[in-house]
């Protein structure tokens, strides 16, 4: 079953790679559709059932309009399709890492055993796995300015897109 997740993650390293490389927008939405998928049998692997359903959902139904703008907007008649050297040493770096960090740690894996830490905190038991609540809660305004710097993100690709032809806003 381990070696199925593996080919997950594969595949997910693998659709990123094509949503980052990639030419044209349709073959980068095509590249998020397979991110999406592995994902999401990545998380129900690990026990995530319904989280999994909303993975698929919001990559699909949030992430997917984003494209489809992006494609409206630089729609060739004639998209250039995956190729070219760069992208093809890009792949092949990307299989490489995943190879060998399957048999580091697969390594890793036979040779060690997991164990749950527990302290002894204030008479009672406390377990190292909340430590990272807290850690969100102290770091809330950080996430909300990223979120604020990828709104400034959006709206200068969208404006860098735009070009002479206005956008989507030309004449057919």
């Amino acid at each position: 079953m381990l070696s199925l997740v593996l080919c997950f993650f594969v595949m997910f390293l693998l659709g990123v790679a094509v949503v980052v490389l990639s030419p044209s927008p349709y073959f980068s939405a095509l590249g998020l559709v397979f991110v999406a998928v592995s994902g999401c049998f990545i998380v129900l692997y690990h026990g995530g059932t319904f989280l999994s359903l909303v993975l698929v959902l919001l990559y699909l139904g949030g992430m997917m309009v984003v494209f489809v703008y992006s494609a409206a907007l630089a729609a060739d008649p004639y998209p250039e399709i995956l190729g070219g050297r760069l992208f093809w040493f890009f792949m092949i770096c990307v299989l490489s890492i995943c190879f060998v960090g399957y048999f580091y740690f697969n390594n890793f894996l036979l040779n060690t055993s997991v164990a749950c830490e527990v302290a002894d905190y204030a008479g009672g038991v406390f377990g190292f796995e909340w430590l990272g609540v807290t850690t969100f809660y102290e770091v809330g305004s950080i996430l909300m300015l990223a979120g604020w710097a990828l709104l400034v993100c959006l709206f200068s690709v969208l404006v860098v897109v735009r070009g002479v032809d206005r956008g989507a806003l030309r004449a057919v």
